[in-house]
């Protein structure tokens, strides 16, 4: 079988199947703010996601305008016990961005970021539960600010 064909049976196997269901999380909310100051923040509770789930991208937009262009890594992990400032157990993806663009200076907003292979999140592989949370890097400009969310696949060869 040639590269071609297999990727696309696998395309039609999973993303052509009528059980893959894209979600998001937060439902119904901008996302979480996360700080530019190194700490984690939780994203989503482990009692919110409780089933198998495959992590396909990030939802990131600007939570305040700032006087200068910033560039930061974002970082989204798994696991780790409930709570604002407690790190993740297992770091699932690192994204370099672009925030905090001053006023007039460009779109406030970063665009979504998909991953080219989905991420199987289950308590099967990490030990803690299915919680997300994630962290910024230090901005040299200092006070930027993003919000976060994730988007998700559920019912994947279900």
């Amino acid at each position: 079988m040639s590269k071609s064909s297999f990727i696309t049976n696998i395309y039609n196997a999973t993303v052509r199947f009528a059980s893959v269901r894209y979600r998001q999380e937060p439902t119904a909310a901008a996302g979480v703010a996360v700080a530019d100051d190194s700490a984690w923040d939780q994203i989503i509770a482990g009692t919110v996601l409780t089933t198998d789930h495959w992590l396909v991208g990030l939802n990131i937009g600007e939570a305040a305008a700032t006087a200068a262009d910033s560039e930061e890594v974002v970082a989204e992990g798994i696991g780790g016990a409930d709570g604002a400032a407690t790190a993740a157990a297992t770091l699932l993806a690192e994204v370099d961005i672009n925030v905090g663009f001053a006023t007039g200076a460009g779109v406030a907003w970063e665009p979504p970021v998909f991953f080219p292979v989905p991420m199987l999140c289950s308590t099967d592989v990490v030990a803690n539960g299915t919680r997300h949370a994630a962290e910024i890097s230090t901005s040299p400009v200092g006070g930027v600010a993003i919000t976060l969310g994730i988007t998700y696949i559920t019912g994947l060869g279900a």
